[in-house]
């Protein structure tokens, strides 16, 4: 039997009523219940409490009529029996009276109870509460209360129980009451606002179903159901109006099938064309009556109308020939049409020319096995500077694979955070110039860093926009290094490492042109080892390297790090001593270099005593230029030698600051 949505509800929502009504019966229950039993229990505990304080003075006077009057005075009906015990737990006197005493055993709990606790106690058995109290007496304020004995009183629970019963019984007629009123008033509720309006959407949905197309009042029903009312209108307008729009769209589709750019066509299901659009008339002609006079490949579409098996699409490349006799590259795909029966009704195809493509592939494909035969590193990026595609060479130098660069920016093989800073700098000028090229010092994958030199041109597309970046590069470190090698031979002392005399007046007319801007003064001086040619004559040349070795070493530790030592020739240096504040500077540096040369020196381990004669001269006041400067140091130089050596001489003789000679 078919039952309506209306009874549904309705007994969908009796139900629930009954649930809740009995489960909120239950635990209003429940709750009261509890509420009575802890009320039980604070009464017990309280007459315990009282007879304790009546019977305290009959136990301390042993006076049996002062207990009694306490039974008498908590006279209840639910008390079953008092009972009063001495300290030693021996019962004393009972109301009423006791036939049998309590076995020692029966009383133990609260024996023990006792032992650690001056609380009331109670034990439940069956349907009776025994409560048990302390009963103590404090002969006077300052001493301790001393214990004279326990009472018990046994309280019965069928009072509670009767109660509780009547209450129960009570509570359940009034929520079955109140719930099946409940029920009723529903039920009309359901009937008059959803069991009529749904009966009346139901028959007008019938009637869409059979083509009729009706408009539903809605001013009989609010709510849910008014709107669904309202919804099935603009239902029923929305579907009259996509009917006109279907018309309008297929109208549009026949328009689409004769303007677009593609050849499409229709084929029956033996392969002959019903019906073509405009551009394919145009490449093969209107004559054209099957697809297969038309391919020139290998024929992949033939065998599949001969295969009988259309459950799938073809997509294929195909050589066709158009009606100007030129041989074409098409990308042919073939859409089966199958009816809901499963009879193949025919085909629907198109074909988009792809001649030029194929030909800029090639090209691509020629593009490639250059990039892969390169001995320079190549890489690829798109418009955000993410590597695309790197060649063999690429991996060869750095020792990192396309999946390891792959949409990362370049700068990762940058060696250290200025060279990132160089790469930014590379990115803006190509990105506003178009290509760049320069050193750039990038770092292997193992660490080791290396320098590239780096070409970096931008590709744009037929639009004038960037769309990716081409870098090629070399490893030119061991060119740098003999580079290198060769400025350092063309500028150092291969002996002692130290600026030559190349390097030195560069250095120095740097440090007088920084001198002139800054406003500062600066020293120059020039030293010659005494008696140098005794040690090489005595010693050999060895020993004599060795010594002008150290005496570079000692030289390097008496000045700061912004100051320059110098080797000239043979035993000669000289020192560019920056930024100095006064001649005082210059004289400390001198003194400092003349007691370094007290000391012996060990070359080859043999002790060796060298003195140096030192000759000053001071900008500006010897001279604003960077050579006069040194000849003017030089002649100092002589000037200390012929002051019996091992001291120091200024150009100019206004002071005599520091012209003490030092033994």
């Amino acid at each position: 039997m078919k039952v309506s949505l209306r009874t549904k509800i309705a007994i969908f929502v009796t139900l629930i009523i009954f649930i809740f009504s009995a489960v909120s019966t239950y635990l209003f229950i429940l709750q009261h219940k509890h509420h009575m039993e802890k009320e039980f229990i604070s009464r017990g505990l309280t007459l315990n409490y009282l007879l304790s304080k009546i019977a305290v003075e009959g136990l301390a006077a042993e006076r049996l009529e002062l207990i009694n009057r306490a039974f008498y005075i908590i006279h209840a009906e639910d008390v079953k029996k008092v009972m009063v015990y001495t300290e030693l737990w021996d019962m004393i006197e009972s109301y009423p009276v006791a036939t049998t005493r309590y076995e020692v055993h029966e009383l133990s709990p609260a024996i023990n109870h006792f032992k650690t606790s001056d609380s009331p106690f109670y034990i439940r058995h069956g349907d009776m509460y025994d409560f048990f109290g302390k009963v103590t007496f404090q002969p006077f304020p300052e001493s301790p209360p001393i214990t004279v004995g326990f009472v018990q009183v046994d309280l019965s629970t069928s009072g509670m129980q009767k109660a509780t019963d009547n209450m129960v019984k009570t509570n359940i007629l009034t929520s079955w009451i109140i719930t099946v009123i409940a029920v009723l008033l529903l039920n009309i509720l359901i009937r008059r606002l959803i069991g009529k309006p749904v009966m009346y959407l139901h028959n007008s949905v019938r009637m869409f179903k059979n083509g009729v197309i009706p408009e539903i009042k809605t001013d009989y029903s609010h709510g849910e159901i008014g709107d669904l009312a309202r919804e099935f209108n603009e239902m029923s307008r929305t579907i009259k109006e996509k009917e006109n729009l279907l018309i309008e769209s297929e109208r549009n589709i026949a328009s689409l099938f004769e303007r677009v750019e593609h050849a499409i066509f229709r084929l029956d299901k033996e392969g002959n064309i019903i019906k073509a659009n405009r551009k394919f008339n145009e490449i093969f002609g209107e004559k054209t009556e099957r697809l297969c006079d038309i391919l020139m490949g290998e024929k992949r579409v033939g065998d599949y109308f001969e295969s009988g098996v259309f459950e799938n699409r073809v997509r294929v490349e195909e050589r066709v020939l158009g009606r100007d006799g030129r041989e074409l590259i098409v990308l042919l795909s073939l859409y089966p049409d199958v009816g809901p029966s499963g009879r193949l009704n025919g085909f629907d195809g198109y074909m988009l020319n792809i001649t030029e493509r194929k030909r800029a592939e090639e090209n691509i494909r020629l593009a490639a096995k250059v990039m892969e035969s390169a001995l320079e590193g190549i890489f690829i990026t798109d418009s955000k500077y993410n590597i695309t595609a790197v060649n063999p060479s690429f991996k060869d130098i750095t020792g990192l694979s396309l999946e390891e660069v792959k949409g990362r920016n370049p700068a990762i093989m940058a060696a250290g955070h200025d060279d990132l800073g160089i790469y930014r700098e590379v990115w803006d000028a190509v990105r506003f110039g178009g290509i760049w090229q320069g050193e750039i010092r990038n770092r292997h994958k193992s660490g080791v860093a290396y320098i590239a030199w780096l070409n970096i041109s931008a590709i744009k597309n037929n639009e004038g926009n960037i769309s990716n970046y081409v870098g090629v590069f070399t490893d030119i470190t061991r060119r740098k290094i003999t580079e290198d090698h060769l400025k350092r031979v063309a500028n150092y002392d291969m002996l002692t490492g130290l600026p030559n005399r190349v390097l030195f007046n560069e250095l120095l007319s740097h440090a007088v042109v920084q001198a002139k801007r800054d406003k500062k003064k600066l020293a120059v001086m020039f030293l010659d080892l005494d008696n140098f040619k005794t040690v090489n004559d005595t010693y050999g040349h060895d020993i004599g390297d060795m010594l002008l070795q150290e005496v570079a070493q000692r030289l390097k530790e008496c000045i700061r790090q912004s100051d320059t030592v110098s080797r000239l020739s043979g035993d000669e240096f000289a020192v560019i001593l920056n930024q100095i504040g006064d001649i005082s500077n210059a004289v400390f540096v001198a003194q400092k270099i003349l007691l370094a040369h007290s000391n012996l020196f060990y070359p080859g381990g043999f002790k060796i005593k060298v003195g140096v004669s030192i000759g000053i001269s001071l900008y500006p006041e010897d001279s604003g230029d960077a050579e006069a400067l040194l000849k003017n140091a030089d002649a100092a130089m002589y000037l200390a030698k012929n002051s019996g050596k091992n001291n120091y001489r200024f150009f100019s003789e206004r002071t005599d600051i520091g012209s003490d000679v030092i033994k």
